[in-house]
């Protein structure tokens, strides 16, 4: 009997001070104390039964208890979901987050909470972000946590380095490709049947190194690209992919042999090469309580298969995983939404599920347009968007009438008119703001300002950075020039400002959405795009639309308006809402 009341004070405190996973209660039900069935034993035997079949509404509760306790991050209270993300300790966690919902914010509070509440030491805890400056950022904000936060591929590369095996490998200096892929076409060009059909040399070397960068992501054998070309239903693309395979195989294997002559890899081979040494290595050489990765949208083949083999090799290890279908925009390169909308299948972990759905960077009216934009793919998770700003994100549409007998550029002229306009009204608070200009292209930002010269009457290029362009702007009448970011839709993501202008918004193949057709010989290889028309495209404008806190121009040419921006605004008279 005394072993019974033990048995049950230990459920009833698990209950009470944690959420408890479903392998911890298989845990619980294998140390579980024969019952005898009598009327002595009756209430306790009820008792525990009840704690064993009611996790899932006990877990509820724990949750509902802890949304009312205060969890701060960097000064800032956590909202309910936000908590909620935070204390589900579940053996693997999903959290899908609108855009500005404090996805940082929740993954740090997570940490803290597993630290100082669960008491899970810093050195067993991992962070995967996916960029290097999302990792610096986070390095920043946590400081000298003790956690260890990187990308996949420094993951990897540091999987490798470790491996005492021979010769030691080296990472390939930066651009080792591009010159390899030069020097082999050159040398071998007159071997090449074919080679003409894919224009200048520089257009073949960059079709070359994207199949070999998507082959080793998704790790698909030779035989296996060829096979899928062969299946390919067009017959002139058909016959077009296999002149390229034939040039494509020779070089990769060239490629290959030189890569392994001197003992090295390249950035591709750190997520293949450092899988393949995890799934080798013995069970629970990796320590890791706590794994938790950021962007889970993006996930590739090649990273998912990274992060399992991590999961499979450490002993009782947790997934904490946050991102957002809404913004998957990555499948170019090789990103698949399936390994998401598969979750719990891909990892083979019992997962909880949650959102978090309350905005913090931006009001009305961009709260409800984007989101009554981006909900019309059914196919995506549904998210109900609230927002905590009182103050009001208009969208504004504003039309050109572009005129080919002039040399300037439309969206220069409508960029330089509003920002005069915001002068007038705001006057120096201008200079405070952060603007950023954005474009579905990289090449969008010659609607600003002349190729050659990098510059165009009041704009001027003074930097080139990775995420983008910073320009001065001279403002009619201001002592001091306007300091104004460009970047790509892509490069967009993940960033906030006060002041947006979208451009480039037009109809037609080099607008927004493109309507350019995957390179069909890269298709071969990419994930399957949503059955939704355009789905991506519409992803890629809805990041667009939620870069700003307190004001999205969008620009477009009158004769040729986009039809995402009717979608948003069927009246095209200027401010929504």
């Amino acid at each position: 009997m005394e072993d019974l009341r033990i048995f049950l004070c230990s459920l009833e405190n698990a209950y009470k001070n944690r959420y408890v996973s479903f392998s911890e209660l298989q845990k619980i039900r294998n140390e579980k104390p024969k019952i005898p069935k009598n009327r002595e034993n009756r209430k306790i035997r009820k008792k525990i039964n009840y704690y064993l079949n009611k996790r899932e509404k006990l877990n509820r509760q724990f949750i509902r208890r802890m949304q009312k306790e205060v969890f701060e991050v960097e000064g800032n209270r956590l909202d309910p979901e936000q908590i909620a993300a935070v204390v589900a300790c579940e053996d693997a966690e999903l959290i899908l987050a609108s855009a500005g919902s404090g996805k940082s914010a929740s993954l740090m509070g997570k940490v803290n909470y597993l630290v100082n509440d669960l008491k899970i030491p810093a050195s067993e805890i991992l962070v995967i972000a996916f960029t290097r400056k999302v990792v610096k950022e986070l390095n920043e904000r946590m400081g000298k946590s003790g956690v260890e936060i990187c990308t996949f591929h420094s993951f990897g590369n540091k999987i490798i380095k470790n491996l005492k095996v021979g010769k030691e490998l080296k990472l390939v200096p930066d651009g080792f490709l591009e010159n390899v892929m030069t020097r082999i076409l050159k040398s071998y060009a007159k071997d090449f049947v074919g080679i003409k059909e894919f224009g200048e040399e520089e257009n073949l070397k960059k079709l070359l190194i994207s199949a070999l960068q998507l082959q080793k992501n998704e790790q698909i054998s030779l035989k296996e690209f060829h096979a899928r070309i062969l299946k390919m239903k067009d017959e002139k693309e058909k016959l077009r992919a296999e002149k390229f395979f034939e040039i494509y195989a020779r070089v990769v294997r060239i490629y290959g042999k030189i890569l392994r002559d001197n003992r090295l890899y390249d950035f591709s081979d750190m997520l293949t090469f450092s899988t393949r040494i995890v799934n080798n290595m013995p069970k629970g050489k990796l320590k890791y309580q706590y794994v938790l990765v950021d962007e889970v949208q993006d996930l590739s083949l090649s990273k998912s298969l990274l992060l399992k083999a991590i999961l499979d090799n450490c002993e009782s290890v947790k997934l904490f995983a946050v991102g957002d279908d809404w913004q998957s925009i990555y499948r170019f390169a090789g990103s698949n939404l399936g390994v998401l909308n598969d979750f719990e299948k891909t990892f083979a972990r019992k997962t909880y599920r949650g959102v978090i759905s309350k905005t913090y960077r931006f009001g009305q009216p961009t709260a409800w347009v984007s989101e009554y934009f981006i909900r019309k793919n059914r196919a995506q998770t549904k998210k109900k968007v609230k927002t905590a700003k009182k103050t009001k994100t208009p969208i504004e549409i504003c039309l050109t009438n572009f005129d080919n007998k002039t040399q300037t550029p439309a969206d220069y002229e409508m960029v330089n008119l509003k920002l005069n306009e915001l002068y007038q009204k705001i006057g120096d608070d201008l200079f405070s703001k952060r603007v950023q200009v954005i474009g579905r292209y990289n090449k969008d930002l010659y609607r600003l300002v002349d190729f050659k010269n990098k510059k165009f009457q009041n704009a001027k290029i003074v930097a080139e950075k990775e995420d983008g362009v910073v320009l001065d702007w001279k403002i009619d009448g201001a002592f001091k020039k306007l300091e104004v970011a460009f970047c790509s839709m892509h490069k967009s993501k993940g960033i906030t400002r006060d002041i947006v202008f979208v451009i480039n918004m037009n109809s037609g193949e080099k607008g927004m959405p493109s309507t350019r057709a995957d390179e069909s010989i890269l298709a071969t290889m990419l994930a399957k795009p949503d059955k939704y028309p355009l789905a991506e495209e519409r992803r890629l404008f809805y990041v667009a639309i939620t870069r700003a806190t307190e004001k999205t121009f969008i620009i477009s040419e009158h004769k040729k308006i986009s039809p995402f921006v009717r979608e948003i605004d069927k009246n095209l008279d200027g401010e929504i809402g």
